[in-house]
């Protein structure tokens, strides 16, 4: 464990499994017990070509099989030294290094006691969550709060559906802490991906069913550069309201209750989609959830008698995205990859 630690803690690159010299293995293995006498190059032999806890690479040289197995070792070592602290500090010191290790290590104390992990994600979410966008915080206070709601999903999912009344203010403080990750963009688009499913289990208290005002008027409509968009032409639309957000799943699931509809879903129900868009759906159910929003909206007073719910039209889709400035994108005219979900980001 101690081997694996150290080897991990010192390996240059992010990415496979550290190489162990026969001395620095020999060495270890005296260290574990010195007194022991022990034919070491024996049980080196043994541990390579019997056992599969280490792999030969080259003369001379040999490294753990797996990089998780590695990870695993290393978390194994964290978990009886200085936990949660250490653990902790080396995550916020090179959180890409030691986020396995984090998990790993939550997964190994919970079989001990669940008490534990509790104990590990209060120490990556000790500060208090930011107060709005203008305050600085580092990205590692991020990233620990984004893996402490991970490494509970992971280890105690009852102990987040049915908190005690000890650990109920810890799951507020880290789903307080998840809400900038996903509305201020303080993380990369992945991670904000990853917090967005957290936030949907610890509870997501957005308005999903935002509406954005779209004032009446002229604007620039396709571009005479993309063949597909060409021409570009000044279109004239009456004001309108357009949802802030995609229909979620758990907005549509509520469609379904009240009306027993049928809706197939490509991994069942997930509490961890929650709050991400509906898919798996014909027009024709958007049609029909249109309607049936409709008429909720018009009893909860949300829109008038006169107003109506439906999909938006292309000219509605564009004129919403690029604003009435003729940008190339809705954040401006230069290529971002942080501000969207692309395909390149595998999300």
């Amino acid at each position: 464990n101690q081997l694996a630690y150290e080897i991990h803690r010192d390996q240059p690159k992010l990415t496979g499994t550290a190489d162990i010299t026969e001395e620095k293995l020999v060495a270890a293995l005296m260290k574990a017990d010195p007194d022991v006498d022990m034919k070491c190059r024996r049980l080196v032999e043994y541990l390579s070509d019997r056992a599969g806890i280490i792999a030969p690479h080259g003369e001379g040289v040999y490294t753990f099989p797996h990089r998780t197995f590695q990870e695993y070792l290393a978390a194994c070592y964290l978990t009886d030294e200085d936990f949660p602290e250490k653990l902790s500090h080396l995550f916020k010191a090179d959180p890409q290094r030691w986020r396995e290790s984090v998990l790993l290590a939550g997964v190994r104390v919970t079989r001990g006691s669940i008490a534990a992990v509790w104990i590990l994600a209060e120490e990556l979410c000790h500060a208090q969550p930011p107060g709005d966008e203008t305050e600085t915080v580092a990205e590692a206070d991020f990233l620990g709060a984004l893996l402490a709601a991970q490494t509970l999903l992971e280890c105690d999912r009852n102990g987040i559906e049915s908190p005690s009344a000890r650990n109920g203010p810890k799951l507020e403080k880290i789903r307080l802490w998840l809400r900038p990750i996903v509305e201020q963009g303080r993380l990369p688009p992945l991670e904000r991906s990853q917090a967005g499913q957290a936030l949907a289990v610890l509870g997501d208290d957005r308005d999903l069913e935002e509406l954005i005002f779209i004032s009446a008027g002229p604007f620039w409509m396709g571009d005479d550069e993309d063949s597909d968009a060409a021409p570009a032409q000044k279109v004239t639309l009456p004001e309108f309201k357009i949802g802030r957000f995609p229909v979620a799943n758990g907005q549509y699931r509520r469609f379904i209750e009240d009306t027993r509809r049928k809706w197939e879903t490509r991994d069942g129900w997930r509490a961890e989609k929650a709050n991400s868009p509906v898919g798996c759906i014909s027009w024709y159910d958007a049609y029909v959830y249109c309607q049936w929003l409709t008429d909720k909206w018009r009893k909860k007073g949300k829109i008038t008698i006169d107003e109506v719910v439906h999909l938006p039209s292309e000219v509605q889709w564009e004129k919403a995205d690029r604003g009435i400035d003729k940008r190339t994108y809705p954040w401006g005219d230069e290529w971002d990859s942080k501000q969207c979900k692309t395909e390149e980001l595998g999300l």
